[in-house]
């Protein structure tokens, strides 16, 4: 009798992956031919001034955009709960390092990029981000990734990966948050009170902006985060929705 077949991998779907030769936008540092002919192959060094020259600024912004709909298929949405964001599936992050490293090439992007792949460690993108620039000026305009050695990736596949990384590190926090509620409930600390949390997590939106009388400019619920530890001090942006919150208390008596 023969042994049994290995259950087959799954084969993944083709709008898994981002296709570099069927793109109809041309990402690449030259299709920016005004400031591209400035900054490219001048022999200059990009610049560590911040803020970056304007057309500098906006060229490194046209190359490391990424596809907002790569985005929306791989991001968490800023509406979803608490809760569905600890749950939520990211692509895993690979063990590294590889033989070889990943390098900046003046070959254009071609072949497919399966957009589920894991992503190299964040020191590496960290990496990958300070070279950007410099590359850029030299004339690079892909990457070639040793996981897939016939393929160029596109440029804005750094901040795709970094994008990632900023997810994973949420969920992360959010997580321990709830941790956190998790061990004061088994403590017996206030536990109806932390019931209630943990409930209101399962509607809250992650990093949605704030409304009513604590909303400011980039206020999030992210930051109500720093409410469900005990080792944190209070930023002053909680302080300051505290006290907005209590004197619209007391106006309303």
């Amino acid at each position: 009798m023969s042994a049994p077949r290995p259950p087959r991998s799954p084969i993944p779907d083709e709008s898994e992956y981002f296709d570099s030769e069927d793109s109809d936008e041309d990402m690449t540092p030259t299709s920016n031919f005004e400031a591209a002919g400035r900054w490219i192959n001048q022999g200059l060094k990009f610049l560590d001034q911040r803020p970056l020259p304007n057309d500098l600024h906006q060229l490194c912004i046209g190359v490391t955009t990424v596809p907002a709909n790569i985005l929306t298929r791989l991001l968490p949405s800023d509406n979803i709960s608490v809760t569905d964001l600890i749950k939520f599936r990211l692509p895993k992050i690979g063990q590294w390092p590889f033989s070889e490293k990943i390098m900046f090439q003046e070959d254009p992007p071609r072949g497919k990029l399966f957009i589920r792949s894991e992503i190299p460690p964040e020191p590496y993108i960290e990496e990958l981000r300070k070279k950007f620039g410099q590359a850029m000026l030299d004339g690079k305009i892909s990457m070639r990734d040793p996981r897939t050695p016939d393929a160029r990736l596109p440029l804005w596949v750094i901040e795709f990966w970094w994008a990632l990384h900023c997810a994973y590190n949420s969920r992360r926090e959010w997580s321990e948050g709830m941790d956190w509620i998790r061990e004061k409930q088994e403590g017996g600390h206030h536990h109806r009170v932390f019931r209630d949390v943990k409930q209101q997590l399962a509607i809250l939106p992650w990093n949605k902006s704030l409304n009513g009388p604590a909303a400011a400019i980039g206020r999030t619920t992210k930051q109500l985060l720093q409410f469900l530890f005990d080792d944190e001090w209070l930023s002053g942006s909680l302080v300051d929705m505290m006290a907005a919150y209590l004197v619209s208390q007391l106006s309303m008596k």
